[in-house]
């Protein structure tokens, strides 16, 4: 729910022009997601937050490849 939250702030703060720059505006969605989850829960959540994160990332770029459109 905060991750939807945080869109509501930020989808208006940073718009994509198009498909190709979609990772801006999650990125910062993102970014404001684990600042609501942190304020609500402490560093330890926001931390695992992080650690989570960024393995889904690397499971991605393995996946698809770092050059995947």
């Amino acid at each position: 729910m905060s991750h939807e939250l945080a869109h509501s702030w930020t989808g208006n703060l940073v718009t994509n022009a198009n498909a190709e720059h979609f990772w801006l505006n999650e990125g910062f969605t993102v970014w404001a997601d684990r600042r609501i989850q942190e304020a609500l829960h402490g560093e330890e959540k926001a931390a695992l937050d992080w650690v989570i994160g960024g393995h889904g990332l690397e499971e991605s770029l393995a996946r698809f490849g770092k050059v995947h459109p």
